[in-house]
């Protein structure tokens, strides 16, 4: 009877141990479990996290190139405004210069017309002169004749 309940005893502590071995084991799967999932929620954190730097860096990417973009549009918009806006100046200059060259053929040809027009009233005067001097010299001679004639 003795044996017996020592043997029970021990068998009763055994039983215990194991499953106070039982229970720890299990404490510590469970543990592990809950440390394996919160390795696995801490890396998909950080997935995440990189996943979202990377687009956020992909969209600053994005919209530096786009500004870029707009900025080397926008300098060839001036650029070409700057172009027009010569070619017009440049136009412009040498359609003044064609009406200034225009007007000074103009005027050289009415500068040659009023000289020759003087030329030719001069010549008519100097004709007129030496008709008129002709004239008064065969009127003289005329006259001498004639005085040359009555004192015959």
């Amino acid at each position: 009877l003795g044996q017996s309940l020592l043997q029970k005893q021990w068998y009763q502590r055994r039983v215990r141990g194991v499953a106070e071995e039982m229970r720890v084991a299990e404490e510590k799967r469970v543990e592990e479990e809950k440390r394996l999932e919160e390795e696995k929620r801490v890396a998909e954190e950080k997935r995440v996290a990189e996943d979202k730097r990377m687009l956020e860096e992909k969209r600053v990417a994005q919209e530096k190139r786009v500004a870029e973009e707009m900025r080397v549009a926008e300098e060839m918009r001036v650029a070409e405004e700057m172009r027009v806006a010569e070619e017009m100046r440049v136009a412009e200059e040498m359609r003044v210069a064609e009406e200034k060259r225009v007007e000074e053929e103009k005027r050289l040809e009415e500068e040659k017309r009023v000289a020759e027009e003087k030329r030719v009233a001069e010549d008519k005067r100097m004709l007129e002169e030496k008709r008129v001097a002709q004239e008064k010299r065969l009127a003289e001679e005329m006259r001498v004749e004639e005085e040359k004639r009555v004192a015959e």
